[in-house]
């Protein structure tokens, strides 16, 4: 049996992985901060161990890896404003942290781990992508892989869950302009970038390398708006946040990549100049099937389909 490690384990990846593996057989365990996330997390998955600790603490980190055959790290600071004014904290879970697990790694002689990562990490602008940027470098030095992609669509706390929150409690939804675009991924998306990087991890072609979803479509945020058919009148426009980016990229144009299969590609780091005739960025991608589109929105956002 497959025994798999998920720091961060109760966040919104974090929990998903850990029913997708329970259920595939795996001795799983949870390792976090909260233990109110945990307890909730273990009346929906109760076969998975749950060990409460921090990332920045070596010698508990080290522990509960000891014996481990996977490491999946998914723990980290992600709220970009909040980086901002609290840069020491996000430098301490976001980078020390990221350190201590590939030491730890290292030390407990772990062969696979995977460091997820974010589009937020390709040219950064906000302190939390230059402290997921490092913490690709740290796991690449140490000869460990990295997953990166951007927002996750039917996430916790994704602009669909905020915005359902808002048209609920009779509030204006804040809507950025310009209009921004995105890659669309669901959280199975997510979930299957995780297993296939994994699965690819041993390869020795993709050593050094981050691992990127393949061919991926996008969507304009005002498209979301309109196959809602929010009316006007609950719409606030406001401009782009600081450190916040109009559209995501995935790789950038002094990083190198190729294609390994349908669901991955591999890119690495600290190539100059442009390589590829353009960037991976969601501007250019291909636009996600409207009819498609709008029949994912309206299950996730109002719970049913629209009639064919």
């Amino acid at each position: 049996m497959t025994k798999i490690l998920i720091t961060g384990g109760t966040g919104s990846l974090g929990s998903q992985l850990t029913q997708f593996y329970v259920n595939r057989g795996a001795d799983v365990t949870v390792f976090s901060r909260d233990p109110h996330k945990q307890i909730a997390l273990k009346e929906k998955v109760p076969n998975a161990r749950y060990v409460l600790g921090d990332i920045c603490d070596f010698g508990g980190l080290r522990d509960v890896i000891e014996g481990q055959d996977v490491v999946v790290h998914t723990a980290a600071l992600k709220h970009i404003g909040l980086g901002e004014s609290n840069v020491a904290e996000f430098i301490r879970i976001n980078v020390i942290g990221s350190l201590n697990v590939a030491n730890a790694c290292l030390d407990a002689d772990i062969e696979k781990s995977l460091l997820i990562s974010s589009d937020k990490a390709v040219l950064p602008v906000n302190l939390y992508g230059k402290s997921k940027s490092v913490a690709e470098d740290i796991f690449i030095s140490f000869g460990y892989s990295c997953l990166r992609y951007g927002n996750v669509v039917d996430s916790r706390n994704s602009f669909l869950d905020v915005w359902k929150r808002a048209l609920l409690a009779g509030e204006k939804i804040a809507v950025r302009f310009p209009e921004p675009t995105r890659f669309f991924l669901t959280i199975d998306d997510a979930i299957k970038l995780v297993d296939s990087a994994l699965a690819n991890a041993d390869l020795s072609d993709v050593a050094g390398g981050i691992f990127v979803p393949a061919n991926l479509r996008s969507f304009s945020l005002l498209d979301v708006v309109r196959y809602l058919g929010i009316d006007n009148k609950f719409i606030k426009e406001e401009s782009l946040l600081p450190g916040e980016k109009q559209h995501e990229i995935l790789v950038s144009e002094h990083e190198q990549g190729k294609q390994l299969n349908n669901i991955l590609s591999i890119v690495w780091k600290g190539f100059n100049g442009l390589l590829d005739k353009s960037l991976y960025c969601s501007k250019t991608s291909p636009r996600v099937d409207p009819t498609e589109f709008e029949q994912f929105l309206r299950l996730k956002f109002y719970g049913t389909k629209l009639h064919s």
